[in-house]
This record gives C-alpha cells, sequence and structure tokens, in this order.
C-alpha cells in the first residue's frame, strides 16, 4: 500500500463525499486511503481508484495495514458513537495528524475532542447555520 495523504474512515455518504471533495482538490484517487468493513462500499472505493483496507477501523493492526501513521489527514466518517472509538485509535498511531470528524448531532462534540479529533462538523448545527443564513 502506498502511503496516503488522506484517509477516510467510512465510505459512506459522508465518507464517499469527502473523497469526492479531495479528488475535486486536486487529490489523486491513490493518494486517498478508505477503510470501511462493508464489501458493497469496498468495493465502490476500489471502483474510484482509492487504496483500500476492507476492515473495522477500531482495530489498531487495520489502522497500521492503512498506513494512517504516515498521513497528515484522516476524515472520520463512522456511527456518531462508534467515531470516539475510532478517534482514540487513530490518535495513539498517528499523534501528529489533522483528524476531522463528521457527525450526524452535535451531543458528542466535546467527547470527540476530548478523544483528539482537532475538527468536528455536526451536520445538525452546519444545517441550521445553513438554513437560518438563507432566511435571514
Amino acid at each position: 500500500m502506498l502511503l496516503p495523504d488522506l484517509v477516510i474512515v467510512g465510505y459512506g455518504n459522508r465518507g464517499s463525499s469527502v473523497a469526492s471533495a479531495a479528488l475535486g482538490m486536486g487529490f489523486a484517487p491513490a493518494q486517498v486511503a478508505v477503510i470501511d468493513a462493508d464489501g458493497r462500499r469496498v468495493d465502490a472505493a476500489r471502483r474510484n481508484g482509492h487504496q483500500v483496507v476492507n476492515a473495522d477501523a477500531i482495530e489498531l493492526a487495520c489502522l497500521r495495514v492503512a498506513k494512517v501513521g504516515s498521513a497528515a489527514r484522516v476524515a472520520v466518517c463512522v456511527d456518531d458513537n462508534a467515531a470516539i472509538i475510532v478517534v482514540r485509535a487513530v490518535r495513539r498511531i498517528a499523534p501528529d495528524a489533522t483528524i476531522q470528524v463528521m457527525l450526524k448531532e452535535n451531543r458528542l462534540e466535546n467527547l470527540i475532542k476530548a478523544a483528539g479529533a482537532d475538527d468536528v462538523l455536526a451536520l445538525d448545527t452546519l444545517a441550521g447555520q445553513l438554513l437560518a443564513h438563507s432566511v435571514l
């Protein structure tokens, strides 16, 4: 596996959107590694040219195979509750990486930051801000 510039944990709607945005910003598909345990998502990421690890990201061995320790950036796009465990594991393997997390709800934002995330984007908060901006 090549050393990735970006590792995306979770390739559902949120993770695949991050990957598309990275490609739009000039990343080559092979510069993006994807970790997901769902076979269909793994196949989709592979078809899009990404490096893929088909495993559960809460396992340190999985993070090592994905070369997380060499990545400058890690985007965590998994279930909100699982994100806490993933962030702690990523921070242990990659103490200098920028870890960004996309949550559905902001209720766990402080716990995710305490676990080691650098930035947290909560979709419910963002949606509220965008709606308020459009109507005000």
